[in-house]
């Protein structure tokens, strides 16, 4: 039983064996260790072909080819928060917000950068002194740029981001239009799988809402926060 360092990519001289088996134990970029059941006569640094029964190079079928490669992802996440104020004037006056977000986006990676579209739903109600209730929808794009690349391998990706979104805001029947641009950083820990990841986001989001009627003609809102999502990639 012997263990191997075989360089993948290399398509050099050959060495010739007859039907002998290997399983692939770890992968990391282009290495990988390499478990034979029997004893095979290789030196380090030495140059081989990789060939299946009938021939095909790599030993696999096409089909079979890459199995965990990180070329399109579907990412989810969702949020809950409750706040309560308290406003003391002439009298005092209590108000509780509760608020939910959903999102999720598709996205093409292209290893050093990606990008794809977007989409958002929100809903917030506010109970006490000047009840409402408000629903709000986006869609849009983003990209990512990634310092080190996403590949199988890599277990930790960041970089920075940007994204945009248009959409519409309903509060108490009052309809405006809002236009959302978020840039930040990210970073992307597949601790759980190759092809899962986890995402973080430190941000700052720019929101402009442009009302329809009533005496606000438009509004400009900055944020500065930080989020969480999970991403598959297949």
């Amino acid at each position: 039983m012997s263990y191997a360092f075989i360089i993948l990519s290399l398509l050099a001289t050959s060495i010739s064996f007859a039907a002998e088996k290997a399983v692939i134990q770890q992968m990391k970029g282009r290495r990988a260790i390499v478990h034979f059941e029997k004893d095979i006569p290789f030196s380090v640094g030495q140059k081989i072909y990789l060939n299946s029964e009938d021939g095909v190079e790599l030993g696999v079928q096409k089909e079979m080819r890459n199995p965990l490669e990180r070329k399109n992802s579907v990412s989810f996440a969702a949020g809950f928060s409750s706040a309560e104020t308290t406003t003391k004037a002439v009298g005092t006056s209590k108000t509780s917000t509760t608020s939910y977000v959903i999102s999720g986006r598709y996205g093409w990676n292209k290893e050093n950068y990606e990008y794809g579209p977007l989409g958002s739903f929100s809903f917030s109600k506010t109970s006490g002194s000047g009840s409402s209730e408000t629903n709000t929808y986006q869609f849009g794009g983003f990209f990512d740029y990634n310092l080190i690349p996403n590949k199988p391998g890599e277990d930790t990706v960041w970089g920075f981001f940007g994204e945009g979104a248009f959409g519409n805001t309903k509060s108490n029947g009052l309809g405006a239009t809002i236009i959302t641009a978020t840039g930040g950083g990210f970073i992307k820990w597949f601790v759980f799988s190759p092809m899962l990841a986890i995402r973080s986001n430190l941000y700052y989001s720019l929101d402009l809402t442009d009302f329809a009627s009533g005496t606000t003609k438009s509004r400009n809102t900055g944020t500065l926060g930080a989020s969480f999502a999970l991403s598959h990639y297949f």
